[in-house]
């Protein structure tokens, strides 16, 4: 690659940029995706849930879970210079985002908006008529700009302890805006 020319006479040249890469998971993506999920769970919730709330989550999972999940549902990773940075997870029977998780470091970068957009046109295009999400806490302002509206409260129950989250749902955007009709009226 040919180094980028400096902006001004003397002033260093611009980092390189290394955009990430979104492709399907594979089974050797598990164990990444699941230490990204704890790291990303530690980092970004502590502001909306307390310590035995994000324990009594992170003890749910399970290390195995997104390699056996692949099976059954669409699982995309960006990886980005050969490490996965983003994950996520559409449930097509159920017509449901499972899962949507960054690394601490890559968080509000546009992954999350990618990978949404990537398993939403993959719904679309399984023919799908919405989507639905339950939204953690601090999620629910990512999902409400990418247009998923609010359903109503909903807890994720482990034991005794309860983690609330938010059930939204996204229709399918038409595929073709209506024609402009002038008014009989005017």
């Amino acid at each position: 690659m040919v180094p980028r020319p400096a902006l001004l006479p003397g002033a260093p040249s611009l980092p390189r940029v290394i955009e990430p890469h979104i492709r399907r998971a594979e089974p050797r993506d598990g164990d990444a995706m699941y230490r990204l999920e704890l790291a990303s769970i530690h980092s970004a919730w502590r502001e909306y849930y307390d310590g035995t709330q994000i324990q009594a989550w992170c003890q749910a999972l399970h290390p195995t879970y997104r390699r056996d999940a692949q099976s059954v549902r669409e699982l995309l990773v960006a990886e980005q210079e050969g490490r996965v940075v983003a994950f996520g997870q559409l449930h097509p029977r159920r017509a449901r985002i499972e899962a949507l998780y960054a690394a601490p470091g890559h968080m509000r970068r546009g992954l999350g908006q990618s990978l949404l957009r990537c398993l939403e046109r993959t719904a679309w295009n399984l023919g799908m008529e919405a989507l639905d999400v339950t939204a953690s806490l601090c999620a629910v302002p990512f999902y409400r700009a990418a247009g998923y509206v609010e359903q109503g409260p909903w807890d994720f129950e482990f034991g005794e302890v309860r983690v609330p989250a938010l059930l939204m749902k996204k229709h399918r955007p038409s595929p073709h805006p209506l024609p402009f009709r002038r008014s009989p009226w005017t």
